[in-house]
């Protein structure tokens, strides 16, 4: 599989460039700096010095793949993303440009319009524990958010399992703090709904003693 990194300067850039490196499916053709365009990728990570060859070219200079990682800052890959996807025939923005579905969240939480809001409805959150099968099918992936792994795969089950219940409040937002809200609790949290939790767990990590020991 041909793989291109775009802003692969900065620290995921790198560590994505290390892990792909080690693939034994994956050929890295092109990985893309304008700061460091003609300079080895070597300059920016010593720790690829022996690993490989690859130097940096432009933004502009970049060649069709199959599949192309977006490492660029938050805000960047936004207006741009067009032409990215006709560049690729999968695009993976580990940004947080696509991870909302709604174009207001970003005016309310990044401070900017979306310019491209009918790419958000095709992007797929990159979370394999819950999509699998939709980021298979996708052609922009978008990456997760450096935290949101563990928690979100486990406890989807006990959020499915809730959703439809009725709560003791709804979202609200408080007078005297607007920044605070009141959270919705569901009125019956059951047992098998938390030992879901406990099952979904990645491979390798023990389930926490107290909750082995009360509901698993």
């Amino acid at each position: 599989m041909k793989v291109g990194i775009v802003g692969g300067s900065g620290y995921t850039g790198g560590e994505l460039l290390r892990l792909l490196l080690r693939h034994p499916k994956v050929d890295v053709a092109q990985v893309t700096s304008d700061s460091m365009a003609g300079k080895p990728v070597s300059r920016a990570h010593p720790n690829l010095r022996k690993v490989t060859d690859l130097t940096f070219t432009p933004h502009d200079a970049l060649d069709p793949c199959d599949l192309l990682f977006l490492a660029m800052p938050h805000g960047r890959s936004m207006a741009r993303m067009p032409d990215f996807l006709v560049r690729a025939g999968k695009v993976i923005d580990l940004s947080a440009d696509f991870r909302l579905k709604d174009p207001a969240l970003y005016r309310a939480y990044y401070g900017v319009d979306h310019p491209h809001p009918e790419l958000l409805k095709a992007s797929v959150y990159g979370l394999p524990e819950l999509h699998r099968d939709a980021i298979r099918e996708a052609t922009l992936v978008a990456g997760l958010a450096a935290s949101r792994r563990r928690p979100s795969s486990r406890f989807a089950p006990l959020y499915r399992q809730t959703s439809s219940l009725p709560t003791v409040s709804s979202w609200t937002r408080r007078r005297d703090r607007p920044r605070e809200v009141s959270m919705a609790v569901p009125r019956r949290i059951t047992r098998s709904a938390l030992a879901s939790c406990a099952s979904t767990r990645p491979p390798g990590i023990d389930t926490p003693r107290r909750l082995s020991r009360r509901w698993a």
